[in-house]
């Protein structure tokens, strides 16, 4: 369980080192960690960890996940390498008949679901994006749709604008993106990172 609570301090509590790794790296999922050794990913071994900014008033989340970064590497020993391989997954392309999308009127860049802080599985999902590039969409769709995505829409602006999906009672996705964006996902292979651990240690004393 991950929270962030005020005055810029960043707190995890009972999470494997597969979580902890996963949020600290901006993973969006597990299975996109590799060479673990057991206790890593499954087991009953959890740990609470806090990182907290030198000036709380002024952290960003950027600040937060590194110094959470820097944590696992010296407490855990933490040693590992990316590593890009193809896999099947979707092409994020215009349609046929061209983008619908507003180009992006503010500055502040939010991708939200409304009142949850992310999508309720088998729940209808609303997403409402501003500021938004094409690659920031690909990946979030990375996180919670069919799969690994990659952006070859060669929209270059960022853009305002809502997506709402129903996989049980529809729209689903695709055809979502298709009315509602002007876009369409292709079937294809495409480059995913994954984050292979070389070794890790559990930690010893505070």
């Amino acid at each position: 369980e991950a929270t962030t609570p005020p005055l810029g301090r960043c707190v995890i509590t009972d999470g494997r080192l597969s979580h902890l790794i996963a949020i600290a790296y901006r993973l969006g999922a597990i299975g996109l960690i590799d060479g673990a050794p057991d206790w890593v990913i499954g087991g009953t071994e959890r740990f609470t960890v806090q990182a907290k900014a030198e000036d709380p008033t002024r952290a960003t989340e950027e600040q937060l996940l590194q110094m959470l970064q820097t944590l696992l590497v010296d407490r855990f020993n933490l040693k590992f390498h990316r590593e890009d391989r193809e896999m099947p997954g979707y092409a994020l392309v215009v349609a046929k008949n061209g983008p619908k999308l507003q180009e992006a009127s503010g500055d502040e860049v939010v991708m939200s679901f409304g009142e949850s802080l992310k999508p309720v599985p088998g729940q209808p999902i609303s997403l409402t994006a501003r500021k938004c590039s094409m690659p920031m969409l690909a990946n979030l769709l990375s996180q919670i749709g069919p799969g690994p995505m990659t952006d070859m829409t060669e929209l270059k602006s960022a853009y305002d604008f809502k997506l709402s999906w129903d996989e049980t009672s529809g729209p689903s996705l695709f055809t979502a993106l298709q009315e509602q964006l002007g876009l369409r996902l292709e079937p294809r292979k495409v480059p995913v990172s994954f984050f292979v651990i070389d070794s890790a240690q559990r930690p010893t004393g505070n």
